[in-house]
C-alpha cells in the first residue's frame, strides 16, 4: 500500500508570497537554501477517463535526468486540501511499468479499473518549482512548494501559479501550524483543482463556472457506534466545514441567494459541532474558531437578511397584486440595496483576517487534534451513543426551559426559544444515526414543522423593518409607504394564523417520545 499524502494548495499572488519569505518566521523555519527543478509530467487514462472517474492519476515525471512514475488513488482537492494514497517508484525511462503499480491490493483494483484498456497520454504538465523545507521547532519537516508553468492538452494550454505545503514528517497538526504561522493575515484563497483535475478541464473545455455551479447543502454526518466522541466531532465538523468553504468560493461570482443562506447554515452548523462536543477538552483556539464563525455569520446576515426581505417578503405580496405598479418600483429598490450588501459581504470575506479561520476549517481535523493535545476529559472515552444522549438531552432542556409559558410568551423570548430550537435541530441531525432511525425521523419531522413556523415568524419581523428602511431613505414618497403597508398587513395576518399553529406543534413537539431516551 502506498503512502498517504497530505497536503494544502493555496493560490496567492506574487507580492503576498514576497510579504511571507520575508517574516522573520520563514527565515527561522527555512534555514537551507531552496532548491529549484524543472518538472515534466506525463498523465496517462483511458479513453474512457476510468481513472479520472474513480478519482485516481498515473503519471510519468521527468526529473533529475531519471523518470518517476507514480500512481494515486483518492486524488483531487477539496477546500484546498490533497490528501490521497501515493505510490511512487524509479522506471528505466519514458515508459509505464504497470507491473511496479503498487502492491498486490492496489494491482488488482487498478487491474479491474483499467479492464484492459489501453492507456495513453491525456496531458502535460511543465512545472519550475522552487522548493523550501521548513523545520518545525525540530518536531515536524514541511516541504514549501512554489509551482509556475503550465498544463497542455491538446494542442490549448494553461498557467499554473499554486503553492503547496506537504507534511514530510511528525503529527499532521503540523501543516496547520506552519501554514497558519505563514499565511495568518494574508488574504488566500484554497485551491480547488490539483493540476490533474486542470489538465482534464483543460482538455475537455469543461472548467468550472462559478455563476452556475450548485450551492453546497449540508450533508448528514456518517456517525457509527464504533466510533469515539473525539471521531465523531472530526466527521461532524468536517461536515460543517465542507459546507462553509464550498459556498464561501461561490460567493464571489453567483447571484443565487441560496450561497449566502447555505454558507450562514454551515456556519451555525459548525458553532453547534463545537459547543456539542467542548467538553471533550479546554482549548481556546477551538472557542476563537466559534467566535469567528459567530462574526461572520453576522456579516453574512446583512446579504442574507436583504435576500429574504425581497423572496419572502416582498414577492408574495407582489404575486398577489401583481398589477400594483408601486410594487415594482419597491422591489427595484430592494435589488440595488441587495446588490450593495452582497458587495460589501465579498469584501469583507476576501479580507486577510479570515485566513486563519479559512485554514482551521479546511484542516478541521488537525484543529481539532491540536486542541486535544492539551488534555483530553473522560468523555473523549466515552462510548459515543451514551456521550450523544446526554448532549441531545441537555439541548432539549434548554429548549423546554425557553418554551414555559409559550402562549405568553414576548418577541424576545421567541427569538431565543427559536436559536434553541436551532440548535436541537442541527444536533439532532448530527447526532440521529446513532439512534433508532423511526423514532428520530418522527421527532425530526415535528421539530423541523415547529421551526419553520419560527423562522416565518421571525421574517414578519423584518417586514417590520420596511417602514423604517424606506423613510429613512425615501421620506417624500408616500406611494412606496402605502406599499410598505400594505405588505406588513398582509403579514401580519398571516403571522397571526402561524402563531396559533405555532402553539399545537410547541404541544405534539413536547409530548414526542425523545429518541435518545429510548
Amino acid at each position: 500500500m502506498g503512502q498517504r499524502e497530505l497536503e494544502i494548495k493555496l493560490e496567492v499572488g506574487s507580492d503576498i508570497l514576497d510579504r511571507v519569505r520575508r517574516k522573520p518566521v520563514f527565515a527561522a523555519m527555512a534555514a537551507v537554501k531552496p532548491s529549484q527543478t524543472s518538472l515534466r509530467s506525463i498523465y496517462y487514462d483511458t479513453p474512457d477517463y476510468s481513472l479520472r472517474n474513480q478519482r485516481a492519476s498515473l503519471r510519468l515525471r521527468a526529473k533529475g535526468g531519471g523518470w518517476l512514475q507514480t500512481f494515486k488513488s483518492g486524488t483531487g482537492v477539496v477546500n484546498g486540501v490533497s490528501n490521497p494514497i501515493e505510490t511512487e517508484v524509479e522506471v528505466g525511462g519514458p515508459s509505464l511499468e504497470l507491473d511496479r503499480i503498487g502492491d498486490a491490493e492496489q494491482k488488482e483494483w487498478f487491474a479491474k479499473l483499467v479492464d484492459a484498456k489501453p492507456l495513453d497520454p491525456v496531458f502535460e504538465t511543465l512545472i519550475d518549482r522552487t522548493i523550501w523545507l521548513l523545520d518545525c521547532d525540530g518536531e515536524a519537516v514541511i516541504e514549501l512548494a512554489v509551482d509556475d508553468g503550465t498544463v497542455e492538452a491538446s494542442g490549448e494550454s494553461e498557467d499554473i501559479s499554486e503553492i503547496e505545503l506537504e507534511l514530510k514528517s511528525g503529527p499532521s497538526r503540523a501543516l496547520l501550524e506552519a501554514t497558519e504561522k505563514l499565511f495568518d493575515g494574508e488574504p488566500v484563497d484554497l485551491a480547488t483543482m490539483s493540476k490533474a483535475q486542470r489538465g482534464y478541464a483543460l482538455l475537455q473545455k469543461n472548467k468550472p463556472d462559478t455563476a452556475s455551479a450548485r450551492p453546497v447543502n449540508a450533508d448528514k454526518p456518517a456517525l457509527s457506534t464504533e466510533m469515539t466522541p473525539v471521531d465523531a466531532i472530526k466527521t461532524v465538523g468536517r461536515s460543517a466545514a465542507n459546507q462553509i468553504l464550498g459556498n464561501w468560493a461561490l460567493l464571489g461570482g453567483s447571484e443565487d441567494s441560496e450561497v449566502p443562506h447555505q454558507l450562514r447554515v454551515g456556519l451555525r452548523r459548525l458553532r453547534t459541532t463545537l459547543k456539542l462536543f467542548s467538553s471533550l477538552g479546554d482549548n481556546a483556539a477551538l472557542e476563537r474558531l466559534s467566535n469567528e464563525a459567530r462574526e461572520l455569520g453576522r456579516i453574512v446576515g446583512a446579504a442574507r437578511d436583504a435576500d429574504v426581505l425581497i423572496e419572502d417578503i416582498v414577492t408574495p405580496v407582489m404575486a398577489r397584486d401583481s398589477a400594483d405598479s408601486r410594487f415594482q418600483t419597491l422591489l427595484l429598490v430592494l435589488e440595488q440595496e441587495r446588490a450593495t450588501r452582497r458587495q460589501a459581504v465579498r469584501e469583507a470575506l476576501a479580507e486577510g483576517r479570515w485566513t486563519w479561520f479559512k485554514l482551521n476549517c479546511t484542516l478541521f481535523e488537525q484543529a481539532v487534534e491540536r486542541a486535544l493535545d492539551t488534555g483530553l476529559s473522560a468523555d473523549a472515552n466515552a462510548d459515543v451513543a451514551v456521550f450523544s444522549a446526554r448532549e441531545l438531552d441537555k439541548a432539549w432542556k434548554r429548549v423546554r426551559k425557553r418554551g414555559k409559558g409559550f402562549d405568553r410568551q414576548k418577541v424576545s423570548e421567541r427569538h431565543a426559544m427559536r436559536k434553541s430550537l436551532k440548535t436541537l435541530r442541527y444536533a439532532c441531525d448530527f447526532l440521529s444515526p446513532l439512534f433508532p432511525q423511526r423514532e428520530a425521523a418522527r421527532f425530526g419531522k415535528r421539530l423541523k414543522k415547529l421551526q419553520d413556523i419560527f423562522g416565518y415568524l421571525n421574517d414578519v419581523a423584518m417586514a417590520e423593518e420596511l417602514e423604517t428602511f424606506f423613510a429613512e431613505r425615501y421620506p417624500d414618497r408616500d406611494d412606496l409607504q402605502e406599499s410598505v403597508d400594505a405588505i406588513r398587513k398582509w403579514h401580519r395576518k398571516q403571522a397571526k394564523a402561524a402563531d396559533k399553529k405555532a402553539g399545537k406543534r410547541w404541544r405534539n413537539l413536547r409530548e414526542s417520545p425523545k429518541f435518545w431516551a429510548a
